[in-house]
């Protein structure tokens, strides 16, 4: 999505609420007051998490074949 995309929905949202209001539909309003620093820090040691896990991997890929002899002949 672009910026503008993006600036143009948020335009729309007060008028895209008020339509779903009518027909009884609620629509979660986003906390922009609340403390992200607790989700960025799960976020982030999920990402620490999966990096290990690719080099774990990486690893086991390597130790499959660690000669360096190519076996095809």
């Amino acid at each position: 999505m672009t910026v503008e995309q993006y600036i143009t929905l948020l335009t729309a949202a007060p008028l895209i609420e008020s339509a779903l209001a009518k027909k009884n539909v609620q629509v979660p309003r986003p906390d922009y007051d609340a403390d992200f620093s607790a989700a960025k820090a799960s976020k982030d040691d999920e990402t620490v998490q999966d990096a290990g896990k690719e080099e774990e991997k990486e690893e086991a890929v390597g130790k499959v074949d660690d000669d360096g002899e190519d076996e095809e002949k």
